[in-house]
């Protein structure tokens, strides 16, 4: 039997993205770059061992995605639709 590759994930299983604007798609394709470079290679460890990953916190935190300023919080109807929420999950749970 031929081993075969698995399909990405769809993270956009309702089809929101064609609904952003460029900017807040800019936000989704940099948050997911940051859990598949960032987070996935070490999430396994951190979920075994029922640990948070408090040292990738600045890193995080330089994604702007929590200021009041940031394009999240001023557009409720992106809150709303919460895309980066799967991308975030895809980095958070183990594979």
């Amino acid at each position: 039997m031929k081993n075969r590759t698995l399909p990405a994930p769809n993270s956009d299983f309702y089809e929101l993205a064609q609904t952003l604007s460029a900017d807040e798609l800019a936000l989704v394709k940099q948050v997911r770059a940051f859990m598949e470079s960032k987070v996935a290679p070490v999430i396994n460890k951190y979920w075994v061992d029922d640990a948070f990953l408090f040292e990738l916190l600045p890193e995080f935190k330089k994604l702007n995605i929590g200021d009041p300023r940031s394009i999240v919080a001023r557009n409720p109807d992106f809150v709303h639709a919460d895309i980066a929420c799967p991308t975030v999950e895809r980095g958070h749970h183990p594979s």
